[in-house]
C-alpha cells in the first residue's frame, strides 16, 4: 500500500507552460461557474487572491513557503466587490471617496 507522500504525489498533475497558458481560469467563489482564458490575459475587473501565512507582512511573494499559502486563484469582478465590501476600508478608499452625503 503507497504512503501518504506517495498518494499525494499521484494527485499532483504537472503541466508544461503551453498547457497551463491553456487552461480557463474559474473563479474561486464557490458556486461561481465564471472563467477566463489565461492566454488572453486577465480582464478588467478581475483580481488575483492569494493568502498566506507569514510571521511578517512580505513584498516578496518569492520568500514566503509555498507550504504556507492556503489560497491561490482569481475572483470575477462580482466577487470582488463583494469581498470588498466586507472588508474594512483601506486609508486610500476613504481618502479618495465623496463625502458622506454627497455625490
Amino acid at each position: 500500500m503507497p504512503n501518504r507522500h506517495e498518494r499525494r504525489r499521484a494527485d499532483v498533475v504537472m503541466l508544461t507552460k503551453a498547457e497551463f497558458e491553456g487552461l480557463d481560469h474559474i473563479c474561486c467563489w464557490d458556486g461561481c461557474d465564471k472563467t477566463y482564458n489565461h492566454k488572453d490575459g486577465m480582464p478588467k475587473g478581475w483580481q488575483n487572491i492569494l493568502m498566506f501565512w507569514a510571521r511578517k507582512p512580505s513584498l516578496d511573494l518569492g520568500t514566503i513557503n509555498p507550504g504556507d499559502w492556503s489560497r491561490d486563484g482569481v475572483l470575477c469582478p462580482e466577487h470582488v466587490e463583494h469581498i470588498q465590501s466586507l472588508l474594512i476600508p483601506l486609508a486610500l478608499e476613504v481618502a479618495t471617496r465623496p463625502s458622506e452625503g454627497q455625490a
